[in-house]
């Protein structure tokens, strides 16, 4: 199983895709040092984050 790590800046790569519609997700901003990535058609989203 290959685990990929999602991006934590605005220029997502090529794999990185919604895991309920398979489209590409979006960054949409920066909150409480978390960053949110967003699917624009279903609108899932992703809080990641640097820390452990």
């Amino acid at each position: 199983m290959i685990k990929k790590k999602i991006p934590l800046i605005d220029d997502a790569p090529e794999g990185f895709l919604c895991t309920s519609c398979l489209l590409p997700m979006q960054y949409q901003k920066k909150i409480n040092n978390a960053y949110l990535w967003q699917c624009f058609k279903c609108g899932k989203k992703y809080f990641v984050s640097n820390s452990l």
